[in-house]
């Protein structure tokens, strides 16, 4: 997947529910800025990452881990709040691992 591919979608919301929803982690990100790559832990995860690199030292300003184990179902819809694209990525009992809300200027 190339980066340019994700420009018509940038920037794109990326929402985790945290299991027992004690919190909920939001972040709007360039996604055709994305490095995809994937690796793995040495617990023998599998991770797709994807990530914004700021060429520097410090940490980049986004990095989302998936595990690509978990990961059994992928569904794109229609958000009814913004009526754009809606993908939901889910493990094997339905539950949600991240949300991403495309919001580029052609969904919005």
């Amino acid at each position: 997947l190339a980066q340019s591919s994700l420009k018509p979608y940038a920037p794109v919301r990326c929402i985790v529910v945290l299991p027992g929803a004690g919190a909920i982690l939001e972040s709007a990100v360039d996604a055709s800025r994305w490095t995809m790559s994937e690796s793995t832990t040495p617990t023998g995860k599998t991770l797709l990452t994807c990530k914004i690199a700021d060429g520097g030292d410090s940490p980049p300003p986004f990095e989302l881990h998936l595990d690509v184990d978990r990961a059994k179902k992928a569904t794109l819809g229609v958000s009814p709040k913004t009526g754009g694209p809606i993908v939901r990525v889910m493990d094997g009992d339905g539950a949600g691992l991240v949300t991403l809300l495309p919001t580029g200027d052609s969904f919005v």
